[in-house]
């Protein structure tokens, strides 16, 4: 018989994905703008996520 894994039972998945999002920087207001202009003038990827990561917490908050 095949056994399955366990898995932890620490905190549930959004506990743990709420831990996660909140090692995410938030941005101030010009550094978003900078990072903002990258993305669309460079194609700069980088900034593109970071700009989407800074807001994961807004985007849980609202979900909640």
């Amino acid at each position: 018989m095949a056994y399955l894994p366990t898995v932890p039972t620490e905190g549930t998945g959004l506990s743990r994905y709420l831990d996660e999002i909140r090692r995410f920087p938030m941005l101030e207001p010009d550094e978003e703008y900078m990072l903002a202009k990258r993305w669309r003038e460079d194609d700069d990827v980088d900034s593109a996520h970071r700009l989407v990561t800074s807001h994961l917490r807004l985007v849980a908050k609202i979900a909640m």
